[in-house]
């Protein structure tokens, strides 16, 4: 495997697409991005905004599945073109990072996964708020038992209304798209959780509706709860539900929270996206000896690219694992539990029921 890599984006019209191929940009290890879509002038707007790095032309699906030199494909593409792709990507030999949700279901993604176990190949998922300094401090924290035993968690994901983002989009679209603001917004906090706590969710209940007014066919609003498997119970809310916003979904506004109240203390993250606060309450004693009560104010990361420089470290991993065997940032399992648990969230809203999880 050369030291200098080359990767196929796919998928130039994503929300997201400009701000990952920046990221790409800025790693030293990536020497070229291949842009692989179909229509006319298909990545030419984005080739003009970024241009660093990449290749002439645009590539099919076809010609990087035959191109050896390039081992690593980045998928981009709507929910359900991106799945099927994905696959014929991972039995080529490909590694994969793929935006979320990889694909329209859980069984798909499922797929995917056995996929790349059969192949020997790296699957991982964009879940980058792993990486960012507040989440890995609340989860050395949540280690290290400064909060003792943790009982109970909330969690809130609520952003700038349907309006504000083209109801017309294929996200709000469910035969695109595969599902509203759970699939799209409210996974990352599901893996979050996951992340912070180290444990699976066994019980779902949630309440799903469609409440912005627009045409649209998927959730724009939703609240519930989660079971953990050491019984821990978070309740959460998510929604399409800010009136005051900028346009299109670059300059959206958030109103985002995580709490978690343990035997020992709490710890809270909340405030601005890009300059939140840790607030952490305990009652250890070699946390008393300091200080019981503190806040931890983080700064805002000014490197461009998706995530900034947390951003650059998820995908750099990415990278170390394929080529090192190291372990990834995130994997295809974390996408299907994911999956499994929007699932759930939509089978407890139809049924009326809470809904269990292996």
């Amino acid at each position: 495997m050369s030291d200098k890599l080359k990767v196929a984006f796919l998928g130039t019209k994503h929300p997201h697409a400009r701000a990952q191929v920046r990221t790409l940009q800025l790693l030293d290890e990536v020497e070229s991005i291949y842009f692989c879509d179909e229509g006319e002038g298909a990545g030419d707007a984005l080739r003009e905004s970024c241009p660093d790095k990449i290749a002439e032309g645009t590539l099919s699906l076809k010609d990087v599945l035959a191109r050896e030199d390039i081992e690593f494909c980045w998928g981009c593409l709507n929910t359900d073109h991106n799945g099927p792709a994905l696959k014929q990507l991972l039995e080529a030999g490909k590694h994969v990072m793929s935006e979320k949700p990889m694909g329209l279901s859980a069984s798909i993604i499922e797929e995917l996964c056995k996929a790349a176990r059969a192949n020997h190949r790296v699957l991982s998922v964009c879940y980058q708020n792993r990486y960012l300094p507040i989440a890995q401090d609340i989860r050395r924290y949540l280690a290290e038992g400064a909060i003792g035993k943790p009982m109970n968690m909330e969690a809130r994901m609520v952003t700038s209304q349907v309006r504000y983002r083209n109801p017309r989009h294929w996200l709000f679209d469910r035969e695109q798209s595969g599902g509203g603001i759970l699939s799209w917004l409210m996974c990352h906090y599901f893996d979050m959780m996951r992340f912070l706590l180290g444990e699976e969710v066994v019980e779902v209940t949630a309440l799903t509706g469609i409440m912005n007014g627009e045409d649209i066919t998927v959730e724009d609003t939703a609240s519930g709860a989660l079971r953990f498997e050491s019984g821990l119970i978070c309740a959460w809310n998510a929604g399409y539900l800010l009136s005051m916003s900028g346009e299109g979904f670059n300059n959206a506004s958030y109103d985002t929270y995580v709490g978690i109240r343990g035997r020992e203390g709490s710890l809270t993250w909340a405030g601005e996206v890009s300059q939140p606060t840790l607030s952490v309450a305990s009652n250890k004693r070699d946390w008393n000896l300091s200080s019981p009560l503190r806040s931890i104010q983080y700064s805002k990361d000014k490197a461009e690219g998706y995530g900034g420089l947390s951003g650059i470290s998820f995908v750099r991993q990415f990278f170390r694992a394929a080529i090192h065997g190291e372990e990834p940032p995130t994997t295809g399992e974390d996408a299907l539990q994911v999956a499994r648990i929007v699932e759930a969230c939509y089978e407890s809203n139809d049924s009326g029921r809470s809904v269990k999880l292996a």
